[in-house]
């Protein structure tokens, strides 16, 4: 066989390349032919590649010299100075390299190695700036930390200033009279108008009373206290035999107890007068609080005071005591009582029209005894000093908060924080805010009367005491009637505020508006021109004179307690008028309130400034649907806040202020327990579908934690038993559920 081209030597093969017309070497010809373009295409392939390795380690050799420095470095079998597998020169660019695959699959390895170090080193950068934001966060949430305990030093400060230990009412009078005028002299000397002008206005109406109730009711349940302990052992013993059975009466415990009375004072000697005289008192204090009229197999209607399944007796007699008992000191909170005698349950209940209640069920078969007090008298309506008629040029320049509150024990946990972060940062030096009262529309005084400052008025809806589906509707009138009294005229402008709020600073002094404007927050589910309020008020929205309707509502709204006097009358009554017909009602549903507040400032020709959320100029935030908190000084938590992971199914945190302390219908006062901390905030954290977006973005997070720090700052402030009370159950039979 003829040998192959590629072992021909090279004359061979330049013969055989040019041999003319040789067609039998034609063939051999070809094949060498497509061996040398198959080499010459290899090499230029190589040198390209090494062309372009050459230009990425001459870019890198430039700017980032020190990461070549990192690379190890091989030389020649000789153990001397080795170099780079390429040592560039930049004088004349020669570029020595080693021959053969042994050279490429170094460089090849090389070259891994360096994109796998620039991919650690930016992944490190990336590591590095996470950690960074992270510690910002830390950093703000320890500021917001550290600003809660300097307002908790402040509060501390001004408590103690009222707590001279051993000084009498008047001598802490005095000395708080002298140090409120060293500072004034102290102010005054350093030229500070500013400081001076909000100089502290006279208490007010609500503060002097929250300051003698204490004392006063503390006083009647010390009374009733040292009444029912000189009762002896012998005769409670013996009022529980006469009233062991369903028939033993009040009235045949009242007689028994006079018996053992006068027994007990005989043998107390020298101290029976004392002791006849105070049996006397019991007697005649238990014939005020009505008589009870028991009945076996009976049971009675009534809202809920006391659960029976929490609350057991030994028998009929004693669960007739514990409603009784209830309406001492002008309590009137218990007039039907019911009691099983196999379980020992004595449900303790409340009926508005108890003389013409029926048996909710009665006969052989119904196992309970029931009784209730029909001649109970009523207390007295609250009487408040009147107004005296001031201007606005002739009150203290300040802002007094005014809460409206029905009472009910889901409402007062609430009150009881709010008041506290009012407290909180009314305590700051140059704050505006100098006066505080709860407007407390009920029929009787509830578990906060001395806790807060407070003004009772008589409710419209005499229901909305044990439940209604509308309390607010008694907002107005409470309001309009607090007016008319002095307490409004402690400060120069009033913001109305609600018991789900949260102060979280001082406002400015800006949002004292001048004699008829007010401040408001724009609610942008008002419609000014709601067909039914136009139709139903056609006479009232015909007046174009007055302005543009505002889209606020009462609550938040800045306005000045002489301006408050004109539209508060107006905007009961237009509540009143929203009530009836039925159609008119079902139309506006919970927002009649709002709706009428805003027609009355329009007739009234109060105009309103409002801003919506997020603004600068804006006076409340409500997290989670905003997103920042502007210039806000109050927080709503109307809705509860869900936040998920990432994937948007798995709960990560909550907080609804229906379902806190067990729920809207438990025993009050509730346990003020603080609220865990929402998870930090990271990308992709959602919130619950009723949101759109459902993005939760770092800013939205902070308002979120804004709002629970504040109300776990005011929960660390706050005692298990509200003030004024000496005990928890003390504080239930106050409350009311």
């Amino acid at each position: 066989m003829s040998s192959s081209p590629k072992s021909l030597d090279s004359s061979s093969a330049l013969e055989l390349l040019f041999s003319p017309g040789d067609k039998r070497k034609g063939r051999k010809r070809k094949i060498l032919l497509k061996s040398i373009e198959k080499t010459v295409q290899i090499s230029i392939s190589f040198l390209v590649a090494l062309l372009c390795f050459y230009g990425i380690y001459r870019a890198i050799d430039d700017t980032h010299p020190e990461t070549l420095a990192k690379i190890p470095k091989f030389g020649s079998s000789g153990g001397g100075g080795g170099g780079h597998f390429l040592q560039l020169r930049h004088d004349d660019d020669e570029v020595p390299m080693s021959s053969g695959s042994s050279a490429r699959k170094r460089f090849s390895g090389k070259s891994s190695r360096l994109v796998d170090s620039l991919a650690n080193d930016l992944s490190r950068a990336k590591t590095a700036l996470t950690d960074a934001k992270i510690h910002e966060r830390a950093i703000e949430v320890e500021l917001m930390e550290t600003r809660a305990r300097e307002r908790s030093i402040y509060q501390e400060a001004e408590t103690l200033k009222s707590k001279l230990i051993g000084a009498t009412r008047d001598q802490v009078e005095d000395v708080v009279e002298d140090v409120d005028e060293l500072l004034r002299d102290w102010e005054f000397e350093l030229g500070d108008p500013v400081e001076m002008e909000h100089a502290s206005p006279p208490p007010s109406e609500a503060m002097v009373k929250h300051e003698e109730a204490k004392e006063e009711g503390m006083g009647k349940k010390v009374k009733v206290g040292e009444k029912a302990s000189e009762l002896t052992a012998a005769e409670r013993e013996q009022q529980s035999k006469t009233g062991a059975g369903s028939s033993g009466s009040s009235s045949d415990r009242s007689r028994s107890s006079t018996s053992s009375g006068d027994s007990s004072s005989s043998r107390s000697g020298g101290g029976s007068s004392s002791s006849s005289s105070s049996n006397n008192n019991v007697l005649a204090d238990d014939a005020s609080l009505g008589t009870c009229e028991a009945h076996e197999h009976t049971e009675y209607w009534g809202a809920v005071v006391l659960n029976g399944d929490n609350h057991k007796t030994e028998d009929a007699g004693k669960c007739c005591d514990a409603c009784r008992n209830l309406n001492r000191a002008s309590g009137n909170r218990c007039n039907v009582w019911v009691y099983n005698p196999n379980s020992k349950a004595c449900w303790l209940k409340f009926e508005k029209n108890i003389k013409e209640m029926k048996p909710a069920n009665s006969g052989a078969g119904v196992p309970w005894v029931a009784g209730k007090f029909t001649d109970l008298k009523p207390p007295k309506p609250p009487q408040h000093p009147p107004a005296t008629g001031k201007r606005y040029e002739d009150m203290p320049r300040c802002l007094h908060g005014v809460m409206t509150s029905s009472g009910n024990a889901y409402m007062n946990w609430q009150s009881r924080i709010m008041y506290q972060t009012w407290q909180n940062h009314a305590s700051q030096p140059g704050s505006i805010m100098k006066a505080f009262t709860r407007v407390l529309h009920k029929g009787r005084d509830d578990e906060l009367m001395v806790e807060i400052p407070t003004m009772r008025f008589e409710p419209i809806q005499t229901h909305c005491d044990s439940w209604c589906d509308y309390p607010v509707a008694d907002r107005s009138s409470a309001i309009a009637r607090w007016s008319q009294t002095s307490d409004s005229e402690t400060c120069s402008h009033i913001v109305m505020l609600e018991t789900d709020h949260v102060i979280v600073k001082s406002p400015p002094e800006s949002i004292l508006l001048p004699p008829g404007q007010a401040y408001g927050f724009e609610f942008t589910y008002i419609n000014v021109n709601h067909p039914t309020m136009r139709s139903h008020f056609s006479e009232e929205y015909g007046d174009k004179s007055k302005g543009i309707i505002p889209r606020t509502g009462n609550s938040p709204t800045v306005i000045t307690a002489e301006d408050l006097r004109k539209v508060a009358p107006k905007w009961a009554e237009f509540v009143a008028r929203t009530e009836q017909p039925e159609n008119v009602k079902k139309s506006l549903g919970w927002l009649r309130d709002m709706y009428a507040y805003d027609l009355a400032a329009f007739v009234s020709g109060i105009k309103h400034t409002f801003y919506g959320a997020g603004k600068p100029e804006s006076i409340m935030a409500q997290p989670p649907a905003d997103e920042e908190l502007g210039g806000a000084f109050i927080l709503h938590y109307t809705w509860g806040p869900e936040i998920y992971d990432v994937d948007g199914t798995t709960m990560l945190w909550k907080f609804d202020k229906r379902a806190y302390g067990g729920g809207q219908y438990q025993r009050g006062p509730y346990k003020l327990v603080k609220l865990e901390d929402p998870p930090p905030w990271k990308e992709g954290l959602k919130l619950q579908t009723f949101f759109a977006p459902r993005a939760i973005s770092e800013n939205k997070h902070a308002l979120i934690a804004m709002l629970i720090t504040e109300i776990n700052a005011a929960i660390d402030k706050l005692p298990r038993v509200p003030k004024g009370h000496d005990s928890l159950e003390e504080a239930q039979m106050w409350a009311s559920n």
